[in-house]
């Protein structure tokens, strides 16, 4: 019987830590699987209790318990409904169960932002007003000079792994010189 009552303080403390926090608190990753058992077991007590008073006694503390928990996760949805639109990251103390579900959350989040925005695919033009056309070059080697871009832009010195965007007719020199790779993003 003292586990039964260390299951109900388990979730009413867990209840009333949420309600006066006005960020997600951290759950155990099991909270919900020790609770599933105990849930159970008071509905079975009052639907197959024969003593009457007892059976009253069993619903009124399943009824209980349905509250606090249904409070309980629509305060906590709450919380991941305002963290995802935030873009947040998942906390890392949370139950499997809610863990799931942030991740779809998020993915919904996401999914509908962008269809909203009308982001069906990423991809980046890379053509100033002038007409200039930029790639990304890669450098394999340092590169101690400063060269004048098509752009009239002032480009190096460059050091080896070095991720530099600039106009494609002067990366091409580059890589016709074996000092840099291309770097294709599209």
């Amino acid at each position: 019987m003292g586990e039964i009552l260390n299951i109900f303080e388990l979730i009413y403390v867990a209840w009333k830590r949420e309600r006066q926090s006005h960020k997600l608190e951290s759950l155990e990753i099991d909270f919900f699987s020790k609770i599933r058992p105990y849930v159970t077991h008071l509905e079975s007590q009052y639907k197959n209790e024969k003593d009457n008073l007892v059976a009253k006694l069993f619903k009124r503390r399943w009824e209980r318990v349905n509250y606090l928990l249904n409070d309980l996760i629509t305060i906590r949805m709450n919380k991941h409904f305002k963290e995802s639109i935030n873009d947040f990251d998942i906390p890392e103390e949370l139950p499997e169960e809610e863990i799931a579900f942030r991740k779809k959350l998020d993915s919904i989040q996401r999914s509908f932002r962008d269809e909203v925005l009308n982001i069906n695919d990423v991809s980046i033009e890379l053509v100033d007003d002038d007409g200039n056309d930029y790639e990304f070059i890669i450098f394999n080697t340092n590169e101690d000079t400063i060269a004048i871009g098509t752009d009239f832009c002032e480009y190096g010195p460059f050091r080896k792994n070095d991720i530099v965007l600039m106009p494609r007719d002067n990366l091409r020199n580059y890589v016709i010189k074996s000092k840099g790779n291309e770097i294709s993003i599209n």
